[in-house]
């Protein structure tokens, strides 16, 4: 690092209340241009990232890389904290997906305790208070890949597959694109990219299509006030009917429930930094 920093580059808060209430520079899917830090001191989250499905638990500490697309859904009744740094070229991670279990308390009351000295500097307006955050947001980034696994040395080609397709998807997920257009894309028949992807997320790749692209359409509905009909037609769909079933088969609730469910309400800002519980 050279020193400097850049206004509002670092973004903390409370996990649940982030997974609820998102801004664009916490979003839980996609590449936003920000390195992600998550720790997760109770319950479960579903990470799928650059292409493979992973499950974590408690105790567990999470680094995704900016550039690496993703999808994050944190189960009911999960607590943590997550913590987001503006990609740039001062900072370099190891790996686009390292993962910490970390069962030491001191070392859990450690990370917890950093993630409060940034969310505390974060909700200052006095001096240095965005260098604070800056700096030692980088060093929470750098003190978690240590007590990560070392990244593997090597990918095998259903690995190096769903890699490419899940950034592929990331750069046409609104393209109303399907299965057949994807494989053709990648060179490979839609029977072998189903069958990878399905030993790598537990799902067909139509499935994993469609998580993209259902995430995309839950933070739209939960962070903008763009009609319904229009985000359908946003995201490829040929009829608002079509949208709907899709989602509501999806989700379990229409899309306007949804948003009448997860729209975001005016709350105070010690609620958007809070740290986890």
């Amino acid at each position: 690092m050279n020193g400097s920093h850049n206004t509002n580059a670092v973004y903390c808060g409370n996990l649940t209340e982030v997974a609820r209430y998102q801004r664009p520079e916490m979003r839980l899917c996609g590449c936003d241009g920000y390195h992600t830090a998550l720790w997760l001191s109770r319950g479960k989250a579903t990470l799928a990232v650059n292409g493979e499905t992973h499950t974590i638990s408690s105790e567990t500490g999470v680094i995704i890389h900016a550039d690496a697309p993703k999808i994050i859904e944190v189960s009911d009744g999960s607590f943590g904290s997550i913590l987001t740094l503006r990609a740039n070229g001062d900072f370099n991670l190891p790996a686009p997906f390292l993962v910490a279990n970390i069962p030491n308390i001191g070392e859990q009351r450690k990370l917890t305790g950093f993630m409060e000295y940034v969310a505390n500097e974060q909700s200052k307006t006095s001096f240095g208070a965005e260098a604070a955050s800056y700096h030692l947001a980088h060093y929470y980034f750098v003190h978690l890949v240590r007590l990560t696994k070392a990244p593997r040395d090597k990918i095998n080609s259903g690995q190096r597959l769903m890699e490419r397709f899940a950034r592929l998807l990331e750069q046409n997920f609104s393209s109303g694109n399907g299965l057949s257009d994807y494989a053709d894309t990648l060179q490979v028949t839609t029977t072998h990219l189903t069958r990878v992807c399905q030993k790598l997320n537990g799902r067909s790749a139509t499935q994993f299509i469609h998580d993209r692209v259902f995430s995309e359409a839950k933070y739209l509905l939960a962070t903008t006030h763009k009609p319904v009909l229009k985000i359908g037609s946003d995201l490829g769909f040929s009829s608002p009917a079509y949208f709907t079933r899709l989602f509501s088969q999806k989700t379990g609730v229409a899309p306007t429930e949804f948003r009448r469910i997860n729209h975001p309400m005016p709350k105070p800002r010690s609620m958007v930094w809070a740290a986890a519980e």
